[in-house]
């Protein structure tokens, strides 16, 4: 018992030096080395990724036109047949740019209708499919009371928005 009261300096100070780094690094430092070398290599592979794509020119996608349908009213006039024929009534309709960034521009179209459920369906239906250069961001319901009517109105709200690029 004496021989290891004389040694517990030296084992403690062994304990201090060996011990309490190999628990920082398991505990501490570990997941963080792992976290680095992982980014290393992701921004490694995004530069060589970078290097073979530097001769190719950048594209644009297919959506972009130069024809707007949002700001003319084109719009207006490609739904004006499947809202008649579905009993849909347009309620209000408003253009606007929401953002212009060298030649490209993206102009959004709040359209308001009113109907019934189906009929309002069938109308967004024909919107998504018919291949318009447009596409639907955001659409929701809501019932509204017509106070002068007396009755309950379900609106649709649709957002659309177009990427336009000037000549």
């Amino acid at each position: 018992m004496k021989k290891w009261k004389q040694h517990q300096g030296f084992l403690q100070l062994v304990g201090l030096i060996i011990i309490v780094p190999l628990v920082a690094w398991v505990f501490g430092f570990r997941q963080t080395v792992k976290l680095w070398r992982a980014c290393n290599a992701r921004q490694e592979m995004v530069s060589r990724l970078a290097e073979s794509r530097s001769g190719v020119g950048n594209e644009l996608p297919g959506s972009v036109s130069g024809k707007q349908i949002l700001n003319n009213g084109v719009l207006l006039g490609q739904l004006e047949r499947p809202i008649r024929d579905n009993g849909v009534k347009m309620v209000k309709y408003t253009p606007y740019l929401t953002r212009e960034e060298g030649k490209l521009q993206v102009h959004t179209g709040e359209l308001v209708l009113s109907g019934s459920f189906t009929s309002l369906l069938r109308v967004m239906h024909y919107m998504e499919k018919e291949g318009q250069p447009g596409k639907i961001v955001s659409a929701g319901f809501r019932l509204f009371d017509d106070r002068a009517k007396k009755e309950r109105q379900l609106r649709m709200t649709l957002v659309v928005q177009q990427l336009t690029m000037e000549n």
